[in-house]
């Protein structure tokens, strides 16, 4: 059960990490959890992955095959798009030889998308940059040294969340969080629409964010570890419905009428899917439903990998898909989350392209030798989902998804106790918690390397504070007398092409290109409830299929 703590308690403040599309160093884009690595810091996008316990980076050799997951071979540029950066070690001021024992082990890979076993690595140290206000000094990190069998399902960086995860297990120990825990929401990315339209997720470390979640929460404890071999995450859920909701009003389940149907199905917030369901009978259902057929479907070999595509001449579904758990929890996905336009990476010049003329279904038809396969729930489930996972209370819980860019941080503890009381400590500096309770816990002090000094950017910050400190009235008198009221200055606007050209989409940047033709789309209190325990395609060129 999860509780308050009394109101003489204080916690770290939690660390919030922006989901969202990260500047890689090749001046493209790929959206994913925002890190830095080394001095100069070098950003990178990240996906968490189970049950990978490391920091799994790449390098400037990223390792990308050619024919994966479309033909011909990746330039440099292209490969750091499709791994989500490439860290130069020798570049990096800070990069130390490793200490063989602060790496956890790794020896399973995750074993239902990727191979059993995870890449060959080069062992190092570097300093880890989560947030402006806490960089992680002499952290053990991972470079791959050759592609592990994940395709394109989990290309990028890694960021271990696995039960003994050296990320959680430091942050924990130096004070940093409270609890091995962290808050999840992917946020909402459509490309072609216009940036009031996209919304940056986050993960929180440490607790999670309540002003994203909406409702009354669902609490389950996490299976045991190896007793689910195609769940990785250990986050079990039971679907007892899928329903369509049509845009005239009209709403028809995909599940059979037997009572019996409910589907046990796997959390997995890295895979690029809303869902992956089995053909037979639901994916099946819903083609009948929509008036489509999977043989009339080609499979995306794009950002969202080995989804199903709707074919250019073909109308695709217009109405919105309601998942319902067995626990109570109902999650409506609209339809911008569930029909999106096809975005792949340029495997030459690494630019995200993307075109509406065949839109993706973001669902992984499981059949052939794939029919028998859990069922998982990806990331684009937490577009319209919350998730709080707590490793040492061995629970997570799910809510409907408040998509906003407000933030409301909470602490959790070991117990699952909420505390929203700052240790003054940490609330001055990105150093471990004190003891004396504060109420604001904004960290916006200077930065503190991990033996808790300041850094040396922290005494130039201060040095010149003083400097700006005494010279402000000079300069504000100046300013003042010498303001003139500045000139408007008009967006940069790009015109409509002609069908089929490839024009920058609108809140994307440069980097993504937008292929632009005729659309044929038409048009409080948080409350918690504990739940028992759990104890060849058609049309498509890819050829590479699911291990069976």
């Amino acid at each position: 059960m999860v509780t308050s703590a009394s109101a003489s308690t204080c916690a770290p403040y939690p660390i919030p990490l922006r989901i969202g599309n990260i500047s890689l160093p090749n001046n493209q884009i790929a959206r994913g959890v925002e890190l830095s690595i080394g001095e100069p810091p070098q950003k990178a996008a990240f996906l968490p992955l189970w049950p990978l316990n490391n920091t799994l980076l790449y390098g400037t050799n990223g390792h990308c095959q050619a024919g994966v997951p479309n033909p011909g071979p990746w330039t440099d540029d292209g490969c750091t798009t499709f791994r989500g950066g490439a860290y130069d070690f020798l570049a990096s001021k800070t990069r130390k030889q490793a200490v063989s024992d602060a790496f956890a082990d790794d020896k399973n890979g995750d074993g239902f998308i990727g191979s059993p076993a995870y890449p060959e690595v080069t062992k190092i140290s570097d300093g880890l940059r989560l947030t402006s206000n806490v960089t992680l000094e002499d952290f053990p990190l991972e470079i791959a040294l050759n592609d592990w069998g994940s395709q394109a399902y989990l290309p990028m960086m890694g960021l271990g969340l696995g039960l003994d995860s050296t990320l959680l297990k430091t942050l924990k120990s130096s004070n940093r969080i409270l609890s091995r825990s962290w808050g999840f929401f992917w946020g909402r990315s459509t490309p072609g629409l216009p940036a009031s339209r996209q919304l940056d997720g986050s993960l929180v470390l440490g607790g999670y964010d309540r002003a994203k979640v909406s409702g009354q929460g669902f609490t389950q404890s996490l299976v045991a570890p190896g007793s689910v071999s195609q769940c990785p995450s250990q986050m079990v859920v039971t679907i007892s419905d899928i329903v369509l909701n049509f845009s005239n009003g009209t709403n028809r389940s995909i599940f059979p009428s037997s009572s019996s149907s409910a589907m046990a199905t796997c959390l997995t917030p890295s895979l690029p899917a809303l869902i992956r369901l089995p053909l037979d009978p639901y994916f099946n259902n819903m083609m009948q439903l929509t008036k489509e057929s999977i043989f009339r479907m080609d499979r995306s070999t794009g950002i969202y990998f080995w989804n199903m595509r709707y074919r250019a001449d073909h109308v695709p579904y217009d109405g919105d898909l309601t998942i319902s758990l067995q626990s109570g929890l109902s999650v409506r996905i609209p339809n911008e989350q569930l029909v999106l336009p096809h975005t792949e990476i340029d495997q030459t010049t690494g630019e995200v392209l993307v075109n509406t003329t065949g839109p993706d279904l973001v669902i992984d038809s499981l059949q052939a030798e794939e029919a028998s396969k859990f069922a998982h729930l990806g990331w684009q489930f937490f577009s319209s989902a919350y998730l709080m996972v707590n490793q040492d209370a061995n629970q997570f819980t799910l809510w409907k998804a408040n998509p906003t860019a407000l933030e409301d941080l909470v602490a959790v503890g070991t117990a699952a106790e909420e505390i929203r009381t700052w240790c003054a400590k940490d609330a001055q500096s990105s150093g471990g918690g004190g003891n004396q309770p504060e109420t604001n816990g904004r960290g916006s002090g200077p930065n503190v390397s991990s033996s808790g000094s300041l850094s040396k950017g922290a005494i130039a910050g201060i040095a010149v504070s003083v400097l700006i400190t005494c010279c402000v009235g000079t300069v504000l008198g100046v300013w003042l007398f010498k303001r003139r009221k500045s000139s408007g200055v008009e967006a940069d606007v790009h015109p409509a092409e002609e069908k089929g050209q490839a024009v920058p989409a609108d809140g994307l940047s440069n980097s993504v290109m937008y292929y632009q033709g005729k659309s044929e789309l038409q048009g409080e209190d948080v409350h918690y409830q504990h739940l028992p325990n759990y104890g060849n395609e058609p049309g498509t060129t890819a050829k590479y299929e699911l291990p069976g």
